[in-house]
């Protein structure tokens, strides 16, 4: 098994992934491996299909499972070179409604700052809707005091917005 391993992080390392994707499809190879315990050589998608079963009966979740079929295909596909079509689709994500906060709790929090600079930055954020890294990358030029307008650098819309 171990072998196995070392010639998928070598791949993932040739194709410059990141050390935390590194570390994440490493884990899922074995934690696949130990399932199947024979032969990993050998595309099975029944033996993939169990394994993610399994994985689901533990309450893993569906973007864990995800990432795990990803790692699976990703050693087949590119440590052995096997271009055989998988049947497998990724899991369904689940849809929740985000948590929204009262005005008493938007109020608590806007008081628990004590420094006039980090309360004005939590009111903006959280009245403009940013994200912590909009928020973060403000300048002062980016006030403009007159129009009462902030402008939002390298902001990334979301995809709701155009359907």
């Amino acid at each position: 098994m171990q072998t196995e391993i070392d010639k998928a992080k070598r791949e993932l390392k040739i194709k410059n992934y990141s050390s935390k994707t590194i570390k994440s499809y490493l884990y899922g190879l074995r934690e696949y491996f130990s399932f199947k315990g024979r032969d990993f050589t050998k595309l099975d998608q029944e033996d993939i299909r169990n394994f993610l079963l399994q994985c689901e009966t533990k309450h893993i979740s569906p973007q864990s499972r995800n990432l795990f079929l990803n790692a699976i295909k990703f050693y087949y596909r590119n440590v052995l070179k096997n271009n055989q079509k998988f049947e497998i689709q990724s899991a369904k994500k689940p849809k929740s409604l985000p948590t929204v906060l009262s005005r008493s709790e938007v109020n608590r929090i806007l008081e628990s700052a004590k420094n006039t600079k980090h309360k004005l930055l939590l009111a903006l954020a959280y009245g403009a809707g940013l994200r912590v890294s909009e928020v973060v990358s403000l300048k002062l030029q980016d006030f403009d005091f007159e129009e009462l307008t902030v402008h939002i650098k390298q902001a990334i819309c979301p995809a709701w917005i155009f359907k």
